[in-house]
């Protein structure tokens, strides 16, 4: 299990590493001025960016527990793995990328040691030129604040205010607890949006350009930074509705105000778009169906594609492999009836549920029949697995080669979100209207994004399917169900983002059991399964450097009896209140 060990910086881990390095070995290493990094900022920006996504996260994280625990897809060969529900390690990868250390002596690693390491380096400009660069440090605040929100998500308390800085002499930093965080955070967006007004008035401003991996491809890159620091500021406040409901109300009010805004289409997703090089070949750690089995998609989700035509189904999943030929050989094998036909419908979902999959009284949805060496008729529908590992080459039998989409917030996301606070009355605006551009921005962007990936049977998406499909039974806006509709539709807007399908589960407690959008309850054994809500931990040795405050950040929580014990990762962080 993870230790609560939210490292410092990279020094204290190098330390490790060799035997006779002392205290003051640390504190030469960390205040000698000769020792920052060579890089220039603007590189060790677009290090901390190409880290924010590992393959590792994927594999561990991602394809084996947050996408089965979100229903998006199994990760066994019938239904979501037992196992997954009682994982122990899972989500350790984005703390490690954000603390991580290193055993170079010049370049600390890790999301929080490059961004911070970044300002540094700006910090060594001539005004002249940081005068020309305004906007740079703000960017780079902006992208913190995203990473330690992630991090905080699902391990609440972090070291962050004193993080990144053994430099300055501080190697042993008290913890942020969540709601001091998100304090902090929105408090570090705003002036970041402030600062980025001005420099995008300045006829002088040289922004980052090709090293902004973001937005460097946009002519007003710099107004992009802004709408998309308030839309996290926007992300942020909704975790805060079960604990803060009055602070959530006033930072969405003054973020939707904002003369600039958050996001108001998809031109101004924050995305992060790697080429086919990026993944390493088919396979490997990105593909979700590594390690055999899983890869299928969910009941529920498809079913509600199915019954209201969702334009998006056939961007999310491959239809199954009963196709009229196919079925042609299984009947002169012998395998099939003569006389059977392609079915009508070919988009099938697995249960999620163990004992819903693994139900003889199921099993006509979960088998499979083997033919011949080459081919095994399976009922079920794989996800388009090409979105998150665009390499792959399991149907088409030749690698692909086109580009991965990674999504940190959307201009769909924001609707919904927008959608959401005005059907909880909290603001004024036309829910109604939000939620309508949230579906058409969602379907429009995953679109574009299954082009990009040049995923199987890729067909571009006919505007008149997109525009019947607000008039669904299930999707046809009724402002006497409005909320459960709106979520629903931020649920399925996040089909690449578990965590935040995860997130709004939670916070919300739909998609259920009951809403339109099935999402199963998990039963193992004929008994509910414990159902996870956030990293586990456990307490620090007393031999860690930092042992009075890791201890002291990690009593404060188990304080909240809503927390739990440390490796019960049933517990709740702050934000999850009951």
């Amino acid at each position: 299990m993870k230790n609560i060990r939210y490292f410092i910086g990279w020094a204290g881990a190098f330390c490790l590493l060799l035997p006779s390095c002392t205290k003051k070995d640390l504190a030469a290493i960390n205040t000698k001025p000769g020792i920052l990094p060579t890089a220039t900022p603007q590189a060790l920006f677009q290090m901390a960016t190409l880290l924010t996504q590992n393959s590792n996260e994927y594999f561990y994280d991602y394809n084996r527990f947050m996408f089965p625990l979100a229903q998006i897809f199994t990760n066994n060969n019938k239904g979501v793995s037992a196992n997954t529900l009682t994982e122990g390690n899972a989500l350790s990868t984005r703390y490690n990328d954000f603390f991580s250390t290193s055993n170079n002596i010049q370049y600390p690693t890790g999301v929080g040691n490059y961004l911070t390491d970044a300002e540094r380096q700006f910090n060594t400009l001539a005004a002249a030129e940081q005068a020309k660069k305004q906007s740079w440090v703000p960017i780079f605040h902006i992208l913190k604040a995203y990473y330690a929100f992630y991090v905080s998500d699902v391990y609440g308390s972090i070291a962050y205010s004193q993080a990144f800085h053994a430099r300055e002499g501080i190697q042993q930093p008290v913890y942020d607890n969540q709601q001091a965080l998100f304090d902090t955070l929105d408090t570090q967006l705003k002036a970041a949006a402030a600062t980025l007004k001005t420099a995008a008035a300045s006829s002088t401003e040289t922004p980052l350009g090709s090293y902004d991996l973001y937005y460097g491809t946009k002519s007003d890159e710099v107004t992009k930074w802004i709408r998309a620091a308030n839309s996290l500021r926007l992300k942020i406040a909704m975790r805060l509705m079960k604990r803060n409901p009055s602070k959530m109300a006033s930072i969405a009010k003054e973020v939707i105000a904002d003369n600039v805004g958050p996001m108001s289409s998809n031109d101004d997703n924050w995305l992060f778009q790697p080429g086919n090089a990026y993944f390493g070949g088919s396979g490997g750690n990105w593909d979700p169906f590594s390690g055999g089995g899983g890869g299928k998609g969910i009941k529920g989700t498809i079913d509600y594609m199915w019954n209201n035509s969702d334009p998006r189904i056939g961007l999310y999943f491959q239809q199954n492999n009963y196709t009229q030929d196919n079925i042609n050989i299984a009947i002169a094998a012998g395998v099939l009836a003569p006389g059977s036909t392609e079915p009508a419908r070919r988009y099938v979902g697995s249960y999620a549920s163990p004992d819903a999959a693994n139900s003889p009284a199921n099993g006509r949805l979960q088998s499979t029949q083997k033919v011949n060496s080459t081919l095994t008729l399976d009922t079920l529908s794989s996800i388009q697995d090409r979105l998150i590992s665009p390499s792959n080459s399991h149907t088409a039998g030749s690698n692909g080669t086109g580009s991965g989409t990674f999504i940190l917030i959307s201009y769909a996301d924001v609707c919904f979100m927008r959608a959401e606070l005005a059907a909880r009355g909290v603001t004024t605006e036309n829910a109604q209207s939000l939620y309508n551009a949230g579906i058409a921005a969602s379907i429009s962007m995953y679109d574009a994004i299954g082009n990009l990936a040049q995923i199987y049977n890729y067909k571009a998406l006919d505007p008149a399917k997109a525009t019947a499909y607000l008039s669904a039974p299930d999707v046809a806006y009724n402002s006497a169900n409005a909320l459960q509709q709106i979520i629903v539709q931020e649920y399925i807007n996040y089909f690449l983002q578990p965590n935040e399908a995860w997130a709004l589960i939670k916070r919300t407690g739909m998609p259920n059991a009951t809403t339109p959008l099935v999402y199963e309850t998990f039963m193992s054994n004929g008994q509910p399964a414990p159902y996870p809500r956030r990293a586990t931990l456990q307490y620090p040795s007393q031999a860690d450097d930092n042992y009075a405050n890791e201890k002291a950040a990690l009593d404060a929580m188990v304080a909240d009896p809503n927390f739990g014990v440390p490796g019960d990762n049933t517990g709740r962080v702050w934000w999850d209140s009951k």
